[in-house]
């Protein structure tokens, strides 16, 4: 079963819970509502005709554009190209790639969540690799992953200001390195 044909099996579930497809032409890309992501997934891994399986990978991302993302023109005419100011309010997301092993298809679908308080479900308990997954994406972008059930940091230290992947994230002027860390320095 190709992607848009898993899309529209969805959507024909979930109704108004699958809010868009994204590229269809290239590679679907479902987008989801953020509170139905943990019911979508059950759907995928536990539909015998779906059977996703694997959880390939969960990303974080962050949709603010940054003037690399835009650089700006020097002339009217360059200008005309430039993307409209008039999009949706920048947000975090997550997107989901799966892969079943016994139908040997892949599926991606993704969900956004507001900037100042994002809440996503967890799927850990669908999928226990995105235990790992989900603790990365809450530790480098602060995405809360509700119902998780171990959800700390994992790259970074416990008293860690701030989440780095976040576009709009201030550097530190300095960083405090824990005691094991300048302990195993000094030992070299």
């Amino acid at each position: 079963m190709d992607a848009l044909a898993i899309a529209t099996m969805v959507k024909d579930v979930f109704g108004g819970a699958v809010l868009a497809v994204d590229q269809p032409e290239v590679e679907p890309v479902a987008v989801i509502e953020p509170a139905n992501v943990a019911e979508v997934a059950r759907f995928l891994r536990e539909t015998p005709e779906l059977a996703f399986d694997y959880l390939m990978c969960l990303s974080g991302f962050d949709t603010m554009p940054t003037e690399e993302d835009h650089p700006a023109r020097n002339t009217p005419e360059e200008d005309t190209g430039a993307p409209s100011t008039e999009t949706a309010a920048p947000a975090l997301g997550v997107a989901y790639h799966l892969f079943s092993y016994s139908h040997s298809h892949r599926f991606a679908f993704k969900a956004h969540t507001p900037r100042e308080n994002p809440h996503i479900p967890s799927v850990a308990e669908i999928w226990p690799a995105a235990d790992w997954h989900e603790r990365e994406a809450f530790d480098l972008f602060g995405i809360i992953f509700d119902g998780h059930p171990d959800l700390r940091r994992i790259l970074l230290p416990e008293d860690w200001v701030g989440h780095p992947l976040r576009k709009d994230y201030a550097a530190q002027e300095s960083y405090r390195i824990g005691d094991a860390c300048a302990q195993i320095a000094r030992g070299w």
